[in-house]
């Protein structure tokens, strides 16, 4: 029952709820396997509150998920915001508590760094199996953001650049030398 609920979390029809849903997967030391139950499969996640209003208000994606899987119900649990200590927190008590979760919103450095510990799942698997999303859509840069080792730990939802804007006239007066193509980070 397990590995079912991992391949309807990975395979759902709706886009952004496969693409954040499959992004991580169960971790834990515990079994992370469901009670079993007469009635549906509860398939957990631990979102920022920006999605769950969205996902249930605005763009209705846990309904459609729910009725086109009537087999499986969305638990949302709500912790602050995506960059938030409150976010972080929650994640890390789950983490040290064993309890697993389906999906869950990550920032693109959380990939690599909770993937050396082994607590994301390698999708490439899980991708190869689904017809939803094709990796090859995706930009490299984002994706090897979410690899570490060679393993896919989550799959990008959003890419977010940063610029540097200077006023090259402020800096000449100021004596300041002016930026060059090989300045980095």
């Amino acid at each position: 029952m397990w590995r079912a609920r991992r391949a309807v979390v990975a395979s759902a029809g709706a886009v952004p709820a496969a693409a954040t849903a499959a992004g991580c997967l169960p971790w834990g030391s515990g079994s992370g396997a469901p009670a079993q139950s007469a009635g549906p499969t509860t398939l957990r996640s631990l979102l920022p509150s920006f999605l769950q209003t969205r996902w249930t208000t605005e763009v209705p994606v846990v309904s459609s998920f729910e009725t086109t899987f009537p087999k499986y119900k969305v638990d949302i649990e709500v912790a602050g915001g995506l960059w938030s200590q409150e976010y972080r927190d929650k994640f890390q008590a789950k983490v040290a508590s064993g309890e697993s979760i389906d999906a869950l919103f990550v920032p693109s450095d959380w990939a690599a760094s909770y993937g050396k510990s082994g607590m994301f799942k390698d999708l490439k698997p899980l991708m190869a199996k689904q017809r939803v999303a094709d990796l090859k859509d995706y930009s490299p840069g984002p994706l090897a953001a979410a690899t570490h080792e060679n393993k896919l730990l989550a799959l990008p939802w959003a890419v977010f650049t940063q610029l540097l804007w200077y006023n090259a006239d402020l800096l000449r007066r100021a004596g300041q030398p002016l930026p060059t193509p090989s300045w980095g980070w």
